[in-house]
């Protein structure tokens, strides 16, 4: 094979290989695109669902209330105010369903309005990482990819990304004063976002005295104690080992963030406490429901509605532990390939929510929350307020760690970083659960109220005998109030009055008609009085015989409460548990 021959076999070979780096990118790029648009997908078939099963169970909830009240109208003995109890019940229901359908309709409403206000930003995240990616390739310095990134920095020239691919596109360009200007405008608008963007496209392009320079401008302006949540990226990078292309930048950067763990436990001896506090009430606001009910119980204790939330409390132990292990025996493993460990931080760095961004997704949030709380707007506003305080833009290093192990949107921080985070405050978060379910333990009463026609008692699960002894004492002491009371009985009671009124006005004033009328008349209303109080006595009867049924099924319900609230309360430990069987 002569020189020259073996030259253009070379030569062929890198025009081969640029093809199949050229392939590879846009196959990259095509599937990180399907995935956005997939979790675009996913978010709304989610909010679907969440709606459908909601109206679902209102559409339950409902037809079980109007059937019950439907049946008890029905009842001769109905009083009113059963009546007015029942339709409190359907008020209660009507305003819940309410508070559901305006929270579905304010969910579609805000996603819809995310996905068309913000198309924009979406559109140039997309194109920043498929020039980023196949910047090195040469594959996206033509005039086509130019065009592109300038159109999507005009359509976004009030956010800080356009800036900043625009720098990255004209340095590329060997337009230097163009791409300065570009940077500036970027590192006004957001310093800290753009200086760990251009840290890592400096990574990516092995280009590590300058990231080194980026890194140190970030943590010259940076305040540890008002960190911003862009300092996610720093951590998730340092996680990820992308510092260690550079032994010295690596070991520069494995100081600083133990000495600020050291300072934070040094300048806030107390934030151990903290963290366990956060977690009591992360814990009690956490948004959840038992899907328990106890029907006799709710119409006739005063207790039920702290039963129901006692129950819930403990239910949380198995959603929490759920949860969290599912986050510890994350089996995720870190990209070996260096330069897809750093394109991976770009991802989510570039994916991050605006402010704007957030405004909007915190609003649709928040009526995500009341449709998870089934329409009970304070459970819902009380979480929503723990998951975004008022101070949220920019905290301490230990609250970002606290937020970061609590945040329930996978999509928002990065497994790496929820998995440090929660293995740093582990024993904290763990004291703070025991807290929890101390907490929720000492509003258990061994008993509870029950009231049934007028009649009260507090019973455990053991007192059928003793409350229905008392029961029938209340029965037998209002039976002759009960049946004088009858709105019959007054009527023909008024009716023999009134006969004896006829009558003793004909001894004072004789008159034949008002003597035949008041005979008659005494004799009706004796005679309808006597079958009246006779027919009294089988619905007194039977009135006391449903008010046994009533109190059996009351004390049966209470038996069944407790052993659910017991297995619920004894989960308490395998929530424990997760954070004290982590390793380091």
């Amino acid at each position: 094979m002569t020189e020259e021959e073996a030259r253009a076999e070379r030569e062929e070979a890198e025009r081969l290989l640029t093809e199949i780096r050229r392939l590879q990118d846009q196959i990259e790029r095509a599937v990180i695109e399907n995935q956005n648009l997939q979790n675009e997908l996913a978010v709304l078939i989610d909010n679907v669902q969440i709606v459908t099963e909601n109206a679902a169970a209102m559409d339950i909830e409902v037809n079980k209330s109007m059937d019950y009240v439907k049946g008890r109208i029905q009842e001769a003995d109905i009083s009113t105010s059963e009546l007015f109890a029942l339709i409190d019940d359907l008020t209660k229901s009507y305003f819940t369903f309410k508070n559901l359908s305006t929270a579905s309709k304010n969910v579609t409403q805000f996603t819809d309005e995310y996905y068309t206000r913000f198309k924009f930003f979406n559109e140039l995240r997309r194109i920043t990482l498929g020039y980023v990616i196949g910047l090195d390739a040469h594959i996206c310095s033509d005039q086509t990819m130019r065009k592109k990134v300038e159109e999507a920095y005009l359509k976004n020239s009030d956010y800080w990304l356009a800036y900043a691919i625009m720098a990255v596109m004209l340095w590329a360009s060997d337009e230097e004063e163009a791409a300065k200007r570009a940077l500036s405008k970027a590192l006004t608008m957001d310093y800290f976002s753009t200086s760990l963007f251009f840290l890592l496209i400096n990574l990516r392009f092995t280009r590590v005295d300058a990231a080194k320079k980026w890194y140190l401008s970030y943590l010259d302006r940076v305040d540890m104690e008002n960190l911003g949540e862009e300092w996610q990226y720093l951590l998730q990078a340092y996680l990820s080992g992308v510092f260690g292309v550079d032994k010295e930048f690596n070991h520069l950067v494995h100081e600083c963030f133990t000495n600020m763990l050291v300072q934070m436990e040094s300048m806030h001896p107390n934030y151990g406490n903290r963290v366990t506090e956060k977690t009591v009430s992360f814990s009690s606001s956490y948004i959840y429901v038992t899907k328990n009910e106890f029907e006799t119980l709710r119409r006739h204790s005063q207790d039920y509605e702290e039963l129901k939330k006692l129950l819930s409390s403990a239910e949380k132990n198995e959603e929490l532990a759920i949860h969290f292990r599912k986050i510890v025996e994350d089996n995720t493993q870190i990209e070996s390939d260096l330069f897809q460990r750093i394109e991976n931080i770009l991802y989510d760095l570039i994916n991050a929510y605006d402010k704007e961004e957030l405004g909007v997704l915190k609003n649709k949030r928040y009526n995500e929350m009341i449709l998870k709380a089934k329409g009970d707007l304070g459970m819902a506003q009380q979480f929503f307020n723990n998951e975004f305080p008022p101070d949220s833009d920019t905290r301490k290093l230990e609250d970002l760690l606290f937020s970061w192990a609590f945040e329930e949107d996978n999509g928002r921080v990065d497994i790496t970083v929820k998995k440090f985070a929660i293995l740093y405050l582990k024993k904290w978060i763990a004291k703070g659960f025991q807290t929890y379910a101390d907490n929720y333990r000492k509003r258990e009463k061994e008993k509870i109220r029950i009231e049934i026609d007028g009649w009260q008692g507090e019973c455990d699960e053991n007192s059928f005998a003793g409350a229905q002894a008392e029961l029938q004492k209340h029965y037998n002491k209002n039976r002759v109030w009960d049946t004088l009371k009858d709105k019959y009985v007054l009527i023909f009671i008024g009716m023999a009055i009134a006969s004896l009124v006829t009558l003793g006005i004909t001894i004072i004033k004789f008159n034949k008609i008002a003597l035949v009328i008041g005979i008659l008349l005494g004799v009706i209303s004796g005679f309808l009085l006597w079958r009246r109080i006779s027919d009294m006595q089988l619905i007194l009867r039977l009135k006391r015989e449903k008010g046994y049924t009533l109190l059996k099924k009351a004390i049966d319900e209470l038996k069944s409460w407790r052993t659910l609230y017991k297995a619920a309360d004894e989960k308490n430990a395998d929530l424990v548990g997760v954070f004290e069987n982590m390793e380091m």
